[in-house]
């Protein structure tokens, strides 16, 4: 009888530990720090033009399910401390705000209540105005493997190397052609790049530099291609 009991306990006092695991309350000590630049809340890694000034968002949190954010740093800023392993490259204040300060990549970690948060990767590219790409226009046949360059200058006009950008078409996907053989996501300029003629029809390709804000990134003239049926 004693062991029958004891069998019918055990599920019990599991279910019991996961509910304590998973739901737990405000007052629970934070366990998890989050940070993002930018508004695109992308914590992994981010994109800056040299003499840009951004500012971090930070949450501190309590894991479960569903996690609770215990404060972040819009209501409570002063909770949370800030580091660079580059602060040649980008500095950040007391406050979080970070200062692209020359070209580079630099390590930036959030921290509160002793618990850090997990790397988060900052580039600083040069200077630039404009992205262009050349040709505008392209007609080819299916089969064939095209030729775009992509390019950065400054104000003055001249190139300027090292501004990373993304590519796509203006389709839902890579049906007319192929994504460059290349890359299409964190390419550099300048940079020839080989697309594939796929199938008959138009397509755009849109070159645009990677920028935590949208009013940040450069966008190169659309490359408009016409593939036809050999």
């Amino acid at each position: 009888m004693a062991k029958s009991r004891l069998r019918q306990a055990i599920p019990s006092l599991a279910l019991i530990a996961v509910l304590t695991t998973c739901f737990k309350d405000i007052n629970s000590p934070v366990d998890h720090v989050g940070m993002s630049l930018g508004p695109r809340g992308i914590t992994e890694m981010g994109f800056l033009m040299l003499g840009d000034r951004d500012t971090v968002h930070a949450t501190a949190s309590i894991s479960g399910w569903p996690p609770i954010v215990k404060f972040d740093s819009d209501t409570a800023p002063e909770r949370f401390q800030y580091s660079s392993s580059a602060p040649s490259v980008a500095q950040v204040d007391t406050r979080g705000l970070v200062i692209a300060a020359s070209v580079g990549v630099a390590t930036l970690h959030a921290s509160s209540e002793g618990v850090v948060s997990n790397p988060f990767i900052l580039t600083v590219w040069p200077r630039a105005t404009r992205l262009l790409a050349k040709p505008e226009e392209v007609s080819a046949v299916v089969g064939d493997t095209l030729t775009v360059t992509v390019t950065a200058v400054d104000e003055s006009g001249s190139e300027v190397s090292g501004v990373p950008f993304t590519i796509g078409p203006d389709t839902t996907w890579w049906a007319i052609v192929s994504p460059p053989r290349e890359g299409s996501w964190n390419l550099r300029t300048p940079v020839v790049l080989h697309p594939t003629a796929k199938m008959a029809g138009r397509v755009r390709l849109l070159p645009v530099a990677m920028h935590e804000r949208a009013t940040g990134a450069l966008r190169a003239n659309p490359v408009s291609i016409s593939i036809h049926a050999p």
